[in-house]
């Protein structure tokens, strides 16, 4: 079973075309789904790929097209 794709707060801003403090207010009025992890700079927000996909579609009307971005992400690790 593979892990899914994981995305931090600014990465799903960008795509949901959203600010930050905007991303953290979804997530504390519990519309979005995140989970806190441990990073070099303190806690973080990560997202699931799927979890960002549905939000967009189902609570901001946005079709989102994410393969080239996660495509972009690999290349750069």
């Amino acid at each position: 079973m593979s892990k899914s794709q994981q995305l931090n707060l600014r990465q799903v801003a960008q795509l949901l075309k959203r600010s930050t403090k905007s991303v953290r207010n979804y997530i504390k009025a519990n519309r979005l789904r995140a989970s806190k992890v441990e990073s070099v700079n303190g806690p973080e927000y990560s997202f699931d790929v799927i979890d960002v996909v549905n939000f967009a579609k189902e609570d901001l009307g946005i079709d989102l097209v994410i393969g080239e971005m996660l495509e972009d992400r690999k290349s750069v690790v």
